[in-house]
């Protein structure tokens, strides 16, 4: 990966929020990663995001990896993942509607520019595209949570999924006032795709035998199974204060 010590520092610092802070300020980010320098000055609805700045926001986010001990690959993605927030159009300020899908393409381009290894644009990718879906785990149909799962490949890879819930966690804690908060969310979908491991199929849906239909319905119920473990009043949680 091209790295150079401003980078390493992200990557390396105990306040990585206070480095992306200072790289924004001499210039550096502006430069080198202009599709997250964007996100400075863009709002965010103060409700959800108390922090407002989508650029303040990425800061908090990564100042949560550090403190939770992230690899370098997580910290990557959680500074990528909102970057389809920098090409909203104004007049629709501060909704950033499907920002998760528009900002693939910005991405996947610094990725290439840094020229990114495979396990740092495959959990970037991932984390911006689906960032939001974990979120709102609680108030997915069962029949969506599982196609998320076989979507990232959860069952075959707990290593990645790991990564995965930790980014979405960073960044539903990293908000102001939000720091401490818990993310049941995570515990859920890693508790559910460990239970799914027992019933392997090829395909989201079941196909046109018997036998299909019977494992589909067993993977649905090992999820609404996962849905009663973590039921603490989760389902009445605002999960949609993520957006």
């Amino acid at each position: 990966m091209k790295i150079d010590k401003s980078l390493m520092a992200l990557f390396q610092s105990n306040q990585p929020g206070r480095v992306l802070r200072e790289l924004h300020e001499n210039g550096w980010l502006e430069k080198n990663i202009p599709e997250l320098n964007a996100l400075y000055g863009v709002p965010q609805k103060a409700d959800h995001h108390p922090e407002v700045d989508t650029g303040r926001h990425i800061e908090l986010c990564l100042d949560q990896a550090a403190m939770f001990g992230a690899q370098a690959r997580v910290r990557w993605a959680v500074m990528l993942h909102d970057l389809g927030k920098g090409i909203t159009p104004k007049d629709q300020w501060p909704a950033h509607i499907n920002h998760e899908r528009t900002g693939l393409a910005l991405v996947h381009a610094v990725n290439e520019r840094f020229h990114a290894p495979p396990t740092f644009l495959e959990l970037s990718m991932a984390v911006c595209e689906n960032h939001l879906h974990l979120h709102r785990a609680f108030v997915m149909r069962s029949s969506s949570v599982n196609k998320l799962i076989r979507k990232l490949n959860f069952e075959a890879s707990s290593e990645f999924l790991a990564d995965f819930v930790l980014a979405c966690r960073c960044d539903a804690t990293g908000r102001l006032g939000k720091s401490h908060a818990r993310y049941r969310q995570g515990a859920f979908i890693i508790g559910c795709a460990t239970e799914l491991r027992k019933y392997p199929m090829k395909t989201d849906t079941p196909e046109a035998n018997k036998e299909s239909a019977e494992r589909y319905n067993q993977r649905l119920n090992a999820i609404r199974l996962m849905r009663k473990i973590h039921d603490t009043n989760i389902g009445k949680e605002k999960t949609t204060s993520y957006i």
